[in-house]
């Protein structure tokens, strides 16, 4: 652990303040990175490069996790559909993680509701509110089909030689 030395003086309130003006820069080019990512993606630029899709190009090219570089196509991609979240992903008020919640979510209509929502909202709290507006969207066989295309077991060693298993499936079948 690094301890501070007692006589640097920090002004922990600049200190702050400094990193959300940074986080807000970090933010706004992350989402001028995405819209290139979607406009990439669109135009099909990453072929001929032998890579399977856009998300296995932008995690050989820029180095990134197929998780991170999905997440980045999905945020561009709802930002280019949704102007509102557009534009407040370009301005940095919205996270890449916040915009990937709310890409499968948000509908043209109601994208005011969901801006304001996703401004007020940590990334947990947003990701349990799109969860049940989803949800909520889906009743009977069509929630069931959606839940049964969903389920999945994977299981793994990793880089420790420890056995992982990971799945999910619908509550009536996992209780």
């Amino acid at each position: 652990m690094i301890a501070l030395r007692p006589d640097v003086d920090v002004d922990v309130d600049a200190l702050k303040e400094r990193i959300l003006e940074r986080n807000l820069c970090i933010q706004a080019l992350t989402a001028a990175q995405a819209d290139d990512v979607a406009l990439l993606d669109e135009l099909d630029g990453w072929r001929g490069e032998g890579r399977r899709d856009c998300v296995d190009w932008v995690s050989c090219t820029l180095g990134c996790s197929p998780h991170n570089a999905r997440a980045l196509l999905a945020a561009g991609q709802a930002a280019r559909e949704l102007p509102e979240l557009g534009d407040a992903f370009a301005t940095g008020e919205l996270s890449v993680d916040k915009m990937k919640l709310l890409a499968p979510t948000v509908a043209v209509a109601d994208e005011r509701t969901w801006v304001t929502t996703a401004r007020e909202s940590s990334p947990a709290e947003l990701a349990r509110r799109c969860r049940e507006a989803r949800n909520a969207e889906r009743t009977g066989t069509e929630r069931d089909r959606a839940q049964r295309v969903q389920r999945h077991l994977h299981s793994w060693y990793d880089e420790e030689n420890m056995f992982q298993i990971s799945g999910a499936l619908p509550s009536c079948e996992g209780a």
